[in-house]
């Protein structure tokens, strides 16, 4: 199926082009998320000292310092020691891995990200003839794990657009009071928002804790209501959002 094209109903077309954001449900097969979750466990198993060099060299800036990690302990103690909040407290919001679909253990993964079927999805929702893949990301949301902070993913990468979305593929079952993604509605046309209000001047979505204008989005979007989510999610459900629209996750608690 990964090879056939088929049409989004205009409800879910228009809403992703209100609101920025979109949910698809049952459109994926659960045997292939299964087939892709145990790919991405492997890899993930193999290269989990890597995903928490990367969240060193985010939080500090720093290749180098990244790069003296030699143990999964000693990233941790160099993010406990730059963290705000007190050492008990010390929570990363995910572990995550990039590019997954170059691996040679994850072909399925590949099959499904440089598919036709999601490609034409791509295009119907963004109303333009062909797209091209950036990336491929494994966001490992731990028990535990802290809550993921307001962001835009658009505006950590390199491209001058508004033509970009991501695509939320949930590999397990998220419950109504799940880890399921968080949108403000029609945050992607607001332009005003980091025109006056620039983020910090660096690509970790951590350092925007701390920024009033982003921990305050209730003022501007008119609270709750202006939130939307589409929990309970089921195994073949996934979500579309655009480049420059706010979200967020909650705790793994």
């Amino acid at each position: 199926f990964l090879k056939s094209i088929q049409d989004i109903n205009i409800q879910t077309q228009l809403q992703f082009s209100r609101n920025g954001h979109s949910v698809i449900r049952k459109k994926l097969k659960v045997p292939l998320l299964k087939t892709i979750k145990d790919e991405l466990i492997l890899h993930a198993s193999r290269k989990e000292l890597e995903a928490w060099k990367q969240k060193v060299e985010v939080a500090t800036n720093s290749i180098d310092i990244a790069n003296s990690c030699t143990s999964i302990s000693k990233c941790i103690e160099i993010l406990k020691s730059i963290s705000n909040n007190d050492e008990s407290d010390f929570q990363i919001p995910f572990l995550q891995h990039f590019n997954t679909w170059r691996s040679k253990e994850c072909p399925t993964v590949k099959a499904l990200v440089t598919s036709p079927f999601m490609a034409n999805m791509a295009c119907q929702l963004l109303d333009v003839p062909s797209v091209k893949l950036y990336q491929d990301s494994l966001f490992h949301k731990r028990y535990n794990d802290g809550p993921t902070p307001w962001h835009s993913d658009a505006r950590m990468t390199p491209f001058d657009t508004s033509n970009m979305l991501t695509f939320w593929i949930p590999l397990d079952r998220i419950p109504s009071e799940g880890t399921g993604l968080l949108f403000v509605d029609k945050s992607h046309m607001d332009f005003a928002l980091p025109f006056w209000n620039p983020m910090p001047k660096c690509d970790d979505i951590e350092a925007i804790i701390g920024n009033n204008v982003y921990e305050r989005l209730e003022e501007r979007y008119g609270g709750e209501d202006g939130v939307t989510n589409y929990m309970p999610m089921a195994l073949g459900d996934f979500t579309a959002h655009a480049g420059w629209t706010l979200h967020s996750a909650n705790g793994g608690e």
